[in-house]
């Protein structure tokens, strides 16, 4: 490896690691703090909102996903469906920290869905994207008449 990709690496492993970076909290709490904002966020969408929860789109005991609906038809995104493919770079977390955006998006009329995949090292890459693929499938079935679009929220400064 040259230097100057060694040093993109290590560029790249500084900006996707805020307990490094952030400013708010010492770098032992970043993480948890930011994984107990989700899971809070996600569970009080869960127990706001109206929601299919635990949704199997491959096999029996395979990864599921939740679905969270609308508040209202009328809204300005009443024709999208936003799909999370939820973070923990594909070693942790899970639909139980994917939520978090469920709330505000579904008020606007939006539908919200949080995909699970089976994590890494119980699935290699290959599962992993191809679970992704077939949730992708899966919901261009179930919402033939929206807009499927992915999302990801990735932590930056401010909100750490």
């Amino acid at each position: 490896m040259s230097a100057s990709s060694e040093a993109e690496r290590e560029e790249l492993g500084y900006q996707y690691s805020p307990s490094r970076w952030s400013t708010r909290l010492p770098a032992g709490m970043v993480v948890d703090a930011h994984s107990e904002a989700i899971i809070a966020a996600t569970k009080t969408a869960r127990e706001t909102l109206q929601c299919d929860l635990g949704i199997e789109y491959l096999e029996p005991g395979g990864p599921v996903l939740d679905i969270y609906h609308p508040q209202s038809t009328s809204g300005a995104l009443g024709d999208v469906v936003f799909v999370w493919y939820h973070g923990g770079y594909w070693v942790a977390f899970g639909v139980g920290h994917a939520g978090v955006a469920a709330v505000p998006l579904t008020k606007h009329g939006a539908t919200v869905v949080a995909v699970g995949y089976t994590l890494a090292p119980k699935a290699d890459m290959t599962r992993i994207v191809q679970e992704c693929r077939e949730s992708a499938v899966f919901l261009r079935k179930r919402f033939p008449d929206k807009r499927c679009v992915r999302f990801k929220v990735r932590p930056v400064p401010f909100m750490l």
